[in-house]
């Protein structure tokens, strides 16, 4: 029994390629851009998400111009953005 292929990004059936080579990914040039633009979404929310988490860090170790609501602030939208980015393409 023999699995059938299917494309990554919207699952239509591949075609048999005869010959040498890689096997298809995906049906089309737009499903792997689409799924190319995804990754670089999640990468650039991800990063984001550190960025904050750093600068919550930095926030704390200021001291007396520490600001609790600030600090929580970013926290929480760091953990937002890593949420949204939770599923991979």
């Amino acid at each position: 029994m023999t699995k059938r292929r299917t494309c990554r990004a919207c699952g239509e059936p591949l075609a048999k390629r005869l010959g040498p080579g890689r096997r298809a990914r995906y049906c089309s040039t737009a499903c792997r851009r689409a799924v190319e633009y995804a990754r670089r979404r999640w990468d650039a929310r991800l990063r984001r998400a550190a960025a904050l988490e750093r600068t919550a860090a930095r926030a704390r170790e200021r001291g007396p111009g520490f600001n609790p609501v600030r600090a929580l602030l970013l926290r929480w939208e760091a953990a937002r953005l890593r949420r949204a980015a939770g599923k991979r393409p």
